[in-house]
């Protein structure tokens, strides 16, 4: 009767591991995704603020949204906020024509590599889009 408790632990302990493993990497994949979807938007909103029409600025405020979007800092400097994702994944539309102009900036192709490698390689997010006004001049 004294082994008959270390023999179940022992067959539950691999089950218990994989558990606690897949919590990690569930918890992990919210952060990741959250994270994206928070500089998404801050992108959306740098591009906002600024005027389509001013040909000469706007490529450089895209290249700033990129860099906010992947960095955190209109500069690409620093650590990127997400691992593994690249300023090649972020979209920029060009802002609709019309009274209401609307800018959209996407992530696109984001692959999260896993912790564990034992189960899969990566998943690949889908797209992560944010769309915002953009202010008339």
């Amino acid at each position: 009767m004294r082994g008959v408790a270390a023999v179940e632990f022992g067959l539950m302990l691999p089950l218990l591991i994989l558990l606690i493993f897949g919590i990690a990497e569930y918890g992990r994949m919210i952060y990741q995704y959250n994270a994206l979807v928070k500089s998404v938007r801050d992108g959306a909103r740098l591009l906002s603020i600024y005027s389509s029409s001013d040909t000469t600025n706007y490529p450089t405020h895209q290249t700033e949204a990129r860099c906010i979007v992947v960095y955190g800092n209109k500069t690409c400097a620093g650590s990127k906020l997400v691992t593994g994702l690249n300023t090649t994944n972020v979209i920029i539309a060009q802002p609709t024509s019309g009274t209401i102009k609307m800018v959209k900036v996407t992530v696109s192709g984001f692959n999260l590599g896993y912790i564990t490698k034992y189960f899969a390689n990566s998943i690949t997010f889908g797209d992560i889009s944010n769309t915002m006004r953009q202010t008339q001049s």
